[in-house]
């Protein structure tokens, strides 16, 4: 059965002390530099948000909230969840070399996914631990802050006509941190079947953003810096996964365009394509978006038919370079596990 195209209905934005505003205001615009540019000025002096601890679905479940406050009704919904988990359980009967864990529960009807914390911060300090000598002696922490200063390079606080000139000129001397966010919360369903809601970060709009995105579907645009894909003899199986990525990151949330930088190993920015979102499978020679919209359903399926309503607390894991996904049921009280007290306390009038 067909998925269903995913519409934004809510939203937040974080500002640069990270607070929450169930808004538009961290929006950005695109705006591309010139080129050839250097990705490199102010890796040493960037400063990365902290992520010293588990924030769940917070976030998410506070802009429901808000949501269900303006609207006077439940987000009806059979998974919650965030996009970071639905591309990994979209693209994962191609992908297996990293693995995965997440946190499973049901409450009220819905079954809400989050990742597993202590996991994705073990998996991130051995990915840093990688030497670089293989990447022309980049770090993978450097190839991080690349992608950080292309969108800074790459992006407005607001469209071109209201921005200075000193604005638009000074963007390659100012330094990425990361901190301000706009997350787009959208609801679709796959194998017309498992009705989803969930909430991803999007880099940027096209033009501007229509009032009611509900009925006029956002020009979003997805900001990805590479490396030039390799040659004949080069590594085919490591661009067809980043293709891959690339689909299902803005797939999943209605993005139609990829803005793709290709850089050198000296980390300067040569060249800026545009690829739309649809027509990247075009690219690929290794995997097909059928067969992920498939495995997906039937992932989708399998948590529903194994979850259900029962509100325990389970681990849903990959082990890097596995066949088989499990899940496991490790022990009771999940929602108070994974959900914030203040989205229990305010879902007791659904009860």
């Amino acid at each position: 059965m067909a998925n269903t195209v995913p519409r934004e209905f809510a939203c937040f934005s974080r500002d640069e002390a990270r607070n929450l505003s169930f808004d538009s205001s961290a929006v950005k615009y695109y705006y591309p530099p010139p080129l050839p540019i250097d990705l490199k000025p102010g890796y040493d002096k960037h400063v990365k948000p902290d992520d010293g601890r588990d924030n769940h679905l917070d976030a998410l479940l506070s802009t429901i909230t808000d949501w269900e406050k303006r609207e006077g009704e439940k987000c009806e919904a059979d998974f919650i969840t965030w996009r970071g988990m639905m591309t990994k359980l979209l693209t994962a009967v191609y992908d297996s070399r990293d693995g995965f864990s997440m946190h499973v529960t049901s409450f009220q009807g819905t079954i809400f996914i989050e990742e597993d914390y202590e996991y994705k911060m073990a998996g991130e300090a051995r990915r840093n631990s990688q030497p670089g000598h293989q990447r022309g002696g980049l770090t993978p922490q450097m190839m991080v802050y690349f992608g950080s200063k292309f969108e800074k390079l790459a992006l407005l606080p607001d469209i071109w006509d209201n921005c200075s000139r000193d604005l638009i000129e000074g963007r390659e001397h100012e330094i990425p941190g990361n901190f301000t966010e706009y997350c787009s919360v959208v609801k679709c369903c796959f194998g017309g079947e498992h009705s989803t809601v969930f909430g991803g970060e999007v880099d940027a709009v096209w033009d501007e953003k229509p009032e009611n995105p509900q009925d006029s579907p956002v020009n979003w645009v997805e900001l990805k810096v590479t490396s030039r894909p390799p040659g004949r003899r080069g590594n085919q199986e490591v661009w067809q996964l980043k293709l891959l990525k690339y689909w299902a990151q803005s797939y999943l949330l209605g993005v139609p365009k990829v803005i793709v930088g290709f850089r050198d190993n000296q980390g300067i920015l040569h060249e800026i394509q545009e690829w739309e979102t649809q027509k990247i499978p075009e690219m690929a020679v290794r995997w097909s978006p059928a067969v992920c919209y498939n495995a997906l359903v039937q992932i989708l399926t399998f948590l529903r038919d194994n979850v259900g309503t029962d509100s325990g607390f389970f681990k849903l894991e990959r082990q890097p370079s596995g066949q088989f996904i499990t899940l496991t049921r490790i022990s009771d009280n999940g929602p108070e596990k994974i959900l914030s007290k203040e989205f229990l306390e305010w879902r007791k009038q659904f009860e």
